[in-house]
Parts: structure tokens; sequence; C-alpha cells
């Protein structure tokens, strides 16, 4: 697992924690040109899209302060 990847399924379980969800999987790998972060999140009642959305958001704002990923 890649550095980005452990802080990406730090952050996001901790988040998720929260919400009552888990993270299975996370994902960095290069898409084309662009490299790509997925985070998979589940939980025992299934997902909805307001937890995707919950999640996305709280990861957005914590990686723009953590900023994992430098770009040029």
């Amino acid at each position: 697992m890649s550095k980005i990847e452990e802080i990406a399924e730090k952050e996001a379980s901790a988040i998720c924690e929260k919400e009552g969800l888990y993270v299975y999987e996370v994902e960095y790998k290069k898409e084309g040109s662009d490299m790509v972060l997925r985070i998979f999140i589940d939980s025992d009642t299934g997902v909805t899209l307001d937890d995707c959305e919950k999640v996305s958001r709280a990861l957005s704002d914590r990686f723009d302060e953590l900023d994992p990923i430098k770009t040029p």
C-alpha cells in the first residue's frame, strides 16, 4: 500500500466511523495521464448516496488541510 493510500485509509476510516460506515478498499492508481484515488465504503445496512456525499465532502476538506497528494 502506498503512503497516500495509507493516509487516505486512516482519514477515511475516522470519518466513516462517525457515520457508522467502514472503508473496505482504497486505490490510488494511474488512469490515462492522471492519478486517481478511490475509496470504497460500506456498512452492514448498505450505503446511500447521502453517505457517499458526506464522506466525500469531509475527506476532501481533510485532504485540503493535510495536502498528502502534492501536485506541481
